[in-house]
């Protein structure tokens, strides 16, 4: 089952609440800050006491991330089709180029790979959105390694004599 995160947690606004109310004033740190350092407090509470089950959402976040949409997400038919050919054209072929690429390391296709991997441990660990929109960090360095897989590709065509000769 893909991971929603859509709905609200009437638990975890009942503790924000709460300490928002009885949490000291800091005077000149904004309502903003306070309320986010309210939620990093929840956050690290839940998984210093629910380690197994934060390892369980990292992962379905982590498989959600790798799919074309979010199935649970507010996508229209069309768009899900976009999405599903663009997934298409530069995930396989880019893990193929990353896999590929990586027999003979250089120090450009070794960083690539690093931001790939940073990216999907803060997509899985922290941030997520059902439009998968903190993918782009991940989209971006794999149609790096996708062109070239496509280029190898078309250089091993033509080198085989594969592609058609035009001669008239």
């Amino acid at each position: 089952m893909p991971y929603w995160a859509e709905g609200r947690c009437a638990s975890v606004d009942q503790q924000r609440r709460v300490l928002l109310e009885t949490a000291p004033m800091v005077p000149g740190v904004p309502i903003a800050v306070r309320r986010d350092r309210i939620s990093e407090h929840i956050a690290l509470q839940y998984i210093s006491n629910h380690p197994a089950t934060y390892i369980k959402l990292a992962c379905r976040r982590f498989w959600t991330t790798l799919l074309p949409y979010d199935p649970r997400g507010n996508q229209r038919l069309h768009e899900r089709i976009a999405l599903l050919l663009y997934w298409l054209l530069l995930f396989p072929a880019g893990i193929v180029g990353l896999a590929t690429g990586l027999r003979t390391l250089d120090s450009g296709k070794l960083l690539l790979a690093i931001l790939i991997v940073l990216n999907l441990i803060s997509i899985t660990a922290v941030l997520y959105w059902s439009d998968l929109r903190f993918r782009v960090g991940i989209d971006l360095p794999l149609g790096c390694f996708a062109g070239w897989a496509y280029a190898q590709l078309c250089q091993y065509l033509q080198n085989n004599g594969l592609e058609t000769d035009r001669h008239d």
